[in-house]
């Protein structure tokens, strides 16, 4: 695929087709050069990478990293009966074979299987006395004294009965291989995937009932892409959210902004976040340093300010948000040296006035967005907040519609949900209230497609609740 015209439609029918047929995909323009190379050379729409790899999962299809692995991937779906769970056995004639194997199990989303005692009992006596039985099976020293055969068809027929493995994972050489698939055709509904140790290909030919692999990691990969089919056709899709919210509210606003032709919005996009149920911490806008006293005598110290002009799109970059500020006497300064730092470094800037927040510390810092995609519409954006948001790339996306199930998604594929859930005794995030923030900004984007961007960014998460400290917007 080089691109898709119409997004919604594209999603629309690739998910009823993804539901009857595998559907496999091979991105061409992922680089900026050959997105480049898309435009000039056959005029296709192509968008950000990103978004379409999201499209994709959304749709069901699964995406290829190579021309390979269509001839891995549709090896799997053709000889692996449907996987029963992420949970893997291992068995292997070599440590260091089981370890590679291991070694790629998180990146492709499975974990190691917990064998049950009676499963372990089974096999015990095929080892000697200071082995420990467990999962992997390494099965070398067994071997040695019992019989290659012997010991390989009891660890896989022990495996294949335990209903704690949902898929067994061999590591093998050519001999083993014809054993392998002699258990599997007594236990067919027990899916197998190997690796044959340096053995060509041609060896495999025939075995029907195994897929086998030169690699630990493109077996890995293609049992994630069969796993990951198998969800989404099994998935009941839960209905959307729906808040009340203050619609009228934003409709005036951007009608305000229509008239005076302003395209940015500053302190216009914490009150319609405001309007759709999205806490902000309280704020002012002053034009003078006698209001901003006053205000901030009102709000309480320590304070924030931050120069509202619509044009500073990065108000830290520009020395324009200043922190910390503990009484009269400090607002005094920085009010009057941001005012004229701005008016000595741009003369003809627009400023607005001058925006006071109390100081809020606590919590953590995350990124939410959402932009408006030529292709797919609106799309939902979650992360890692604070200044440095595009140095840490910690993001995840979701095109709209997005229900409660996609908002969880979003957050648990970052990496700051490890922090979010509880991290080194710290007290776990409110995670209902961040997901609740994700659906009504879906909601508020749906509501009006004249948004093109609207990022929020810091919201500052506690423990419960949260709240909006900065905020811009993009309009038609």
């Amino acid at each position: 695929m080089e691109g898709v015209r119409d997004g919604k439609e594209f999603l629309e029918i690739a998910r009823k087709v993804a539901q009857k047929k595998l559907v496999l995909v091979l991105k061409a323009g992922k680089s900026a050069e050959g997105v480049k190379e898309i435009l000039s050379h056959s005029g296709s729409l192509a968008g950000e990478d990103a978004i379409y790899e999201v499209a994709f999962k959304q749709a069901g299809h699964i995406r290829m990293r190579s021309v390979e692995e269509f001839g891995d991937i549709s090896k799997a779906f053709l000889n692996i009966p449907p996987l029963k769970g992420n949970r893997i056995g291992v068995i292997t004639p070599s440590g260091a074979g089981g370890v590679l194997v291991l070694d790629s199990f998180h990146e492709y989303g499975f974990k190691l299987a917990t064998l049950s005692e009676e499963q372990i009992e089974e096999i015990r006596d095929l080892f000697l006395l200071w082995q420990r039985v467990g999962n992997p099976l390494d099965i070398m020293s067994s071997a040695l004294t019992h019989g290659y055969k012997t010991v390989y068809t009891k660890a896989l027929e022990t495996l294949s009965r335990d209903a704690k493995v949902g898929v067994i994972y061999c590591v093998l050489g050519e001999p083993t291989l014809k054993t392998a698939k002699e258990v599997s055709n007594r236990y067919p509904t027990k899916p197998i995937i190997s690796w044959v140790i340096g053995q060509p290909a041609h060896l495999t030919q025939g075995i029907t009932s195994i897929a086998s692999y030169s690699s630990p990691e493109r077996g890995l990969r293609c049992l994630a892409a069969l796993l990951e089919h198998q969800v989404f056709v099994e998935k009941v899709l839960k209905e959307k959210s729906t808040f009340s919210v203050d619609r009228q509210a934003v409709k005036n606003i951007l009608a305000r902004a229509r008239k005076q032709n302003q395209k940015i919005l500053m302190k216009e996009a914490f009150h319609i976040l405001s309007a759709y149920g999205i806490p902000v911490a309280p704020f002012k806008m002053v034009k003078t340093q006698k209001q901003a006293i006053e205000v901030a005598k009102i709000l309480r110290y320590p304070a924030v300010i931050k120069i509202c002009s619509p044009d500073i799109l990065y108000k830290s970059d520009m020395n324009g948000v200043r922190i910390g500020i503990r009484d009269s006497k400090e607002l005094k300064f920085h009010f009057k040296d941001m005012m004229s730092e701005f008016i000595q470094k741009v003369p003809k800037i627009e400023i607005k006035g001058i925006i006071i927040q109390q100081m809020v510390t606590e919590g953590q810092e995350l990124i939410l967005g959402a932009k408006r995609d030529p292709q797919f519409g609106h799309v939902i954006v979650f992360g890692w907040g604070g200044v440095f948001t595009e140095a840490l790339k910690d993001f995840s996306c979701a095109i709209a519609p997005i229900n409660t199930e996609d908002a969880e998604r979003m957050i648990s594929s970052t990496k700051i949900s490890k922090v979010l859930e509880g991290f080194r005794g710290s007290p776990p995030s409110d995670l209902f209230f961040l997901k609740e923030c994700l659906l009504r900004l879906f909601q508020l984007a749906s509501d009006f497609l004249e948004i093109k961007e609207l990022d929020i960014n810091p919201l500052r998460i506690f423990s419960k609740g949260g709240l909006v400290l900065d905020a811009r917007g993009v309009i038609d």
